[in-house]
């Protein structure tokens, strides 16, 4: 699990009850790493993934299967495990995988 903070929980789709939504500021624990093919944004498919705390199924919350990766920051020291987990699920090469998180507009976050 690699530890993150929501850094977007604006609009939240209503097929996801407020109970279930993430919070802006709150850290969370992403479990497993997935590239939406369906979701394309600029051309590109959308980085998803799964949290340990907000887990989402499409039996309860359809269409939305997972949470979109730009909604997170993450520490440069996590950012290697995060680099390594998407290595895990996909077995991508790491350039393919540093396009993959630049392309997610993932962004890097410093705690103080």
């Amino acid at each position: 699990m690699i530890e993150v903070i929501c850094i977007n929980d604006k609009n939240r789709p209503k097929e996801i009850p407020e109970s279930d939504w993430i919070k802006e500021g709150d850290n969370y624990h992403i479990t497993h790493v997935s590239i939406q093919v369906n979701h394309l944004e600029n051309g590109k498919p959308v980085l998803g993934c799964d949290l340990y705390e907000k887990p989402l199924s499409i039996e309860k919350h359809k269409p939305y299967e997972c949470w979109r990766f730009s909604r997170f920051g993450v520490t440069e020291e996590n950012l290697k495990a995060l680099i390594q987990l998407i290595e895990d699920c996909y077995n991508l090469p790491k350039d393919d995988i540093n396009t993959l998180i630049e392309d997610s507009q993932l962004q890097h976050i410093e705690l103080n």
